[in-house]
């Protein structure tokens, strides 16, 4: 076969080396400045993202009735936002009276301690290791009202970053309301500039989101309220002082997978074992341990967090327990955000 001359001095002609695509490494590293930035408000902006997301309905029905989208979103921040503050200020009158009681509770230990120390000495009755045990008692009650103290300081001083991040979360719902929708959709026409592959990974990513927003508020918001709930019905079914602001406080613990309500029934269980109450705190503790602990984390969490995302239940679980592990605190919101949308994209990959 006889090859032209053309075709010969063209495969003759060295190729050029590829060129470094600028324009793609400067958008990337202009990313990851502004990820830096962003990084300390992630948490508000992600709760902003599933308020927004989980509230577009109520915006969108308000509307037709005020005739004013900006008004309907005004509103929706306005029913979002009420339920905190009432929240905050309720627990805020409560809680003085709480600690008091906590205080009481802790002092009339160490006072116990101390008479149980003096009444072994008194009657020259040496048990083995008894005295070791009550130093033991009293150092851990020390240690626990001294972290508690500590805890309270470090909590006042991030006071300023507690607000400036729900100043944060306040406007980055409002504008997630006004411009979430349209962005989506610009998102989704800009993908139909690429190839077919190309174009399913972006729409899939798309779809995660999706998954990842009814994801989390089915864990956060309707796993809490449940939580919640029930711990209302507990403390008044076994007549807990203070069951209103205890309910309370377990329904905003309940935010915080597994770590959550035993922070509360917990104590509440002790302080009427002590008191004397023997079945009430078996009860709280039993009924704590089973309906807001064991039930809400390893059985509805998984089961309608996965209905909810379209993706399997272990996805839920490892998202609860792998994030905080990675990312810390933030991980809770960051870990099965990430893992609904890996496992969403993976499925639209295998479909294609």
């Amino acid at each position: 076969m006889r090859i032209s001359r053309s075709k010969k001095v063209n495969e003759d002609k060295p190729t050029k080396p590829a060129i470094i695509d600028f324009d793609k490494v400067i958008v990337f590293l202009i990313g990851i400045v502004g990820l830096i930035i962003i990084w300390p408000f992630v948490t508000a902006l992600i709760l902003a993202a599933v308020t927004a997301y989980t509230f577009y309905p109520l915006v969108s029905f308000l509307q037709k009735y005020l005739r004013s989208y900006n008004l309907a979103i005004c509103v929706t921040l306005l029913l979002v936002v009420a339920p905190i503050a009432w929240s905050i200020s309720y627990i805020a009158g409560g809680l003085t009276s709480v600690i008091s009681t906590m205080q009481k509770f802790s002092s009339n230990i160490t006072g116990a301690l101390i008479k149980i120390s003096e009444y072994l000495t008194s009657i020259n009755l040496k048990i083995p290791g008894s005295q070791s045990v009550i130093a033991a008692a009293q150092s851990m009650i020390n240690d626990f009202i001294t972290k508690s103290q500590q805890s309270l300081i470090s909590w006042i001083k991030n006071l300023p970053e507690l607000l400036v991040s729900t100043l944060v979360y306040i406007f980055a719902t409002y504008y997630f309301l006004r411009d979430g929708k349209s962005l989506k959709e610009t998102v989704l026409r800009w993908s139909r500039k690429f190839d077919t592959e190309e174009r399913n990974v972006i729409e899939s990513i798309v779809r995660g989101l999706d998954n990842s927003f009814r994801v989390l508020f089915v864990s956060y918001i309707g796993i809490s309220t449940i939580v919640g709930v029930m711990s209302a019905a507990i403390y008044y079914a076994f007549h807990i002082p203070y069951a209103g602001v205890l309910a309370v406080l377990t329904w905003l613990f309940a935010f915080l997978p597994v770590l959550s309500a035993p922070m509360v029934y917990g104590p509440v269980a002790a302080y009427m074992f002590y008191m004397g109450a023997i079945q009430q705190a078996i009860g709280v503790a039993v009924s704590g341990v089973i309906f807001l602990s064991l039930v809400p984390d390893l059985v509805l969490r998984p089961i309608l967090c996965g209905k909810a995302g379209n993706v399997h239940p272990l996805t839920i679980v490892l998202g609860f327990f792998g994030g905080p592990m990675v990312f810390g605190l933030k991980g809770f919101l960051i870990g099965p955000l990430l893992l609904v949308i890996v496992e969403t994209v993976i499925k639209g990959y295998l479909d294609a």
